[in-house]
């Protein structure tokens, strides 16, 4: 991934004035030249009919609902009334072409939310951009034609400057208007790469929205186009470099490094993208061809950043621990990567409660850009029409209840109660075989992408939200599904829970796709492929509010394949004054510590507490045994494990111990 926890190549690089900045527009340009010297007489006329705002559509994706109206108020009454967004400037060479900053068109990303650009004029006429005749990604400049337009004046271009000579900056700063500031050229500037051009150093900096704009001589000819700056100085790249006649394809030039959220220290070198794309070509076109281009470059660079690392659970090196142990959390983990020691671990994420509408609680837990969060819902919502777990806009109009997200206007902020029906909604099958709902929403007001992988379970969903720019979604939803292999999936929730979610969710997968469960007069009867369990009301009290839980776990099976397989099993009576767990101990690899290899050797003999001889603790007893079917040749059995409360006899004890030997199959 290129954001997530991983610095981008250039971070420390002049900056360039970025679109995204620029939201304020104004319904028309107001020309301002300060202090301009007497040889530029008409050069205000000429800004004026010759330099542009670069606009994109203020979007309003119907769907949204918040919390209480809008307070359009609180924005100036241009911003409120202008339908456009000012992200940039352009200015005219000839009548029919324009040029400005390669970044401002973004041809390098294709965008969910809109694709269509456009120029507007000091009169506040709007003309769409047409055709890109030249662009060049790496010197940044884009050469285009508008749409039935042609300019009333364009800018004569000179190749010819010297140090120390009077400029004028013009650009669209803040999206305020076209303004032009004189200023001083100070030096040229090599290309950071390797030299292969210059800039034109100029002080002052410009700033944002600045981009695009020309950089003029004193004669008004343009010798730049206005690129990049940092705290002190601008950054234009000279007209020597530009191709003023068309290119057959437009070059595009991309350098990142990447990194992986759950391999937080862990870094690519640097990755390098040539390509070309055909020209004349529309921005959305140029978009749509290098989308592919990047998608494929994406996937290769981020394989190869795995296989530096020695691959990824449960194949990488450093995965025996993991294997070897579990968790019994009732919610959403990870397995990460410890930089510490390179082992891959179960995490312990520490999670916020918050109550949501109907009952609705969210756990939610922060790790980077993503957001693990256990959904949970009332067990009458299963199968309910309607409901939370109906659909993918319900539950993240549910997770919304509960995580606040907010569209800030002016000084104030509305949260939002639902993005609406998702563009994208779809499944995804994960390396175990566990089926993920993915939905995608348009954020278009702040042109973002809301995305979650959502999948049910008892007590709800487990659920891995991420909020991105709208450009994102291809390496935004690899990374997801990748994120998704490491996750560790909780079952556990109360039997009326448990009856709920396997009556409403008839596509399950693996041993939930065949299971059945019913509670009668007779007791708890679980049926699945891999095991059954009968439980006696004579051996617990069992009731729709007691707990029950089947912790699953990552493993490799003798071929090489990746099973998802009970690790546990696990009960609770409602008033928690007995529980029982019967769990899948395993011989532990030759890479693990000796302390595993004593403790395998000392369960699977039969020595205490797996003895069946009771254990009184502070208040309570315990006893525990092998399950029948434990065969220490095999490397690996269930044990079974009884706890009740207060102090109960030996033969009460022998009697819940008994019915769990015959009670739990294992198959």
């Amino acid at each position: 991934m290129r954001t997530h926890g991983t610095a981008i190549i250039g971070k420390n690089r002049p900056a360039r004035f970025t679109a995204a900045a620029a939201i304020v527009a104004l319904a028309a340009i107001a020309v301002s030249c300060v202090n301009l010297p007497p040889s530029a007489d008409g050069l205000q006329d000429l800004v004026r009919e010759a330099c542009y705002e670069v606009v994109i559509l203020r979007t309003e994706r119907e769907g949204i609902v918040y919390e209480r109206d809008l307070p359009w108020e609180a924005l100036p009454f241009n911003v409120r009334n202008d339908q456009y967004i000012s992200i940039g400037t352009a200015f005219a060479i000839a009548p029919d072409r324009f040029l400005t900053a390669s970044h401002v068109l973004s041809p390098e990303g294709y965008s969910w939310v809109d694709n269509d650009y456009f120029i507007r004029g000091a009169d506040g006429a709007v003309h769409r951009v047409g055709k890109v005749l030249a662009f060049d990604t790496a010197r940044d400049y884009a050469l285009f034609t508008v749409e039935d337009f042609r300019s009333p004046a364009s800018f004569e271009v000179s190749r010819d400057f010297e140090k120390g000579q009077r400029v004028i900056q013009v650009g669209n700063i803040y999206g305020q208007g076209i303004v032009a500031v004189p200023g001083t050229l100070l030096e040229e500037f090599p290309e950071e790469r390797d030299g292969r051009w210059s800039y034109i150093k100029t002080s002052p900096p410009n700033d944002k929205g600045s981009s695009g704009g020309p950089l003029l001589d004193e004669r008004g000819r343009v010798i730049g186009i206005i690129d990049m700056k940092d705290d002190s100085f601008s950054y234009s790249l000279k007209m020597a470099e530009v191709d003023l006649q068309g290119m057959s394809a437009g070059v595009i030039e991309d350098r990142s490094r990447y990194g992986f959220v759950l391999m937080p220290e862990v870094q690519s070198p640097i990755s390098y993208i040539d390509a070309t794309v055909p020209l004349p070509a529309t921005v959305r076109e140029i978009r749509e061809a290098y989308r592919d281009i990047y998608a494929e470059a994406y996937v290769r660079d981020m394989e190869a950043l795995f296989r530096s690392a020695g691959g990824l659970h449960p194949f990488a090196d450093g995965s025996d621990f993991s294997l070897y142990t579990s968790t019994s959390s009732p919610g959403v983990q990870v397995v990460f990567r410890d930089d510490t020691d390179g082992e891959w671990k179960i995490s312990d994420l520490k999670k916020a409660k918050a109550s949501g509408y109907g009952g609705v609680t969210t756990n939610s837990a922060v790790i980077d850009s993503f957001t693990f969060v256990d959904l949970r819902v009332p067990a009458a919502d299963w199968g309910r029409s309607g409901g939370v777990m109906s659909s993918s806009e319900t539950v993240m109009d549910a997770l919304l209840s509960g995580i606040a997200r907010y569209r800030h206007m002016g000084g104030d902020k509305v949260r939002i109660l639902s993005f609406g029906a998702p563009f994208v909604d779809d499944t995804h099958t994960d390396a175990y075989g566990r089926v993920w709902n993915v939905a995608v929403w348009t954020v278009d007001f702040s042109y973002e992408l809301a995305l979650l992988l959502w999948t049910p379970t008892p007590s709800g969903a487990a659920c891995i939200f991420l909020v991105e720019d709208d450009m994102s979604m291809d390496w935004a939803l690899y990374d997801m599904k990748r994120v998704a292999d490491l996750t560790y999936i909780p079952y556990a929730a109360s039997l009326e829970h448990w009856l709920g979610f396997l009556s409403a969710n008839g596509e399950l997968y693996g041993d939930l796709g065949a299971m059945s469960l019913e509670l009668d007069d007779e007791g708890l009867k679980v049926e699945a492929p891999s095991f059954s369990l009968n439980l006696p009301r004579e051996a617990f009290d069992i009731s729709e509010d007691a707990y029950f839980a089947l912790p699953f776990w990552f493993r490799v099976e003798p071929d090489g394949s990746l099973a998802w397989k009970l690790r546990k099993i696990e009960f609770s009576q409602a008033d928690e004054e007995a529980y029982f767990t019967s769990y899948l101990v395993r011989k532990p690899a030759d890479s693990l510590s000796r302390t595993y290899l004593r403790s395998w050797q000392s369960i699977s003999s039969g020595s205490s507490p797996y003895n069946r001889v009771p254990i009184a603790k502070e208040d309570r007893r315990d006893i525990a045994v092998l399950h029948p079917s434990f065969d220490p040749e095999r490397g690996e059995g269930f044990t079974i494990y009884v706890s009740v409360s207060g102090t109960p006899t030996d033969e009460e004890l022998y009697a819940k111990i008994s019915a769990l030997e015959s009670g739990i199959v294992l198959k």
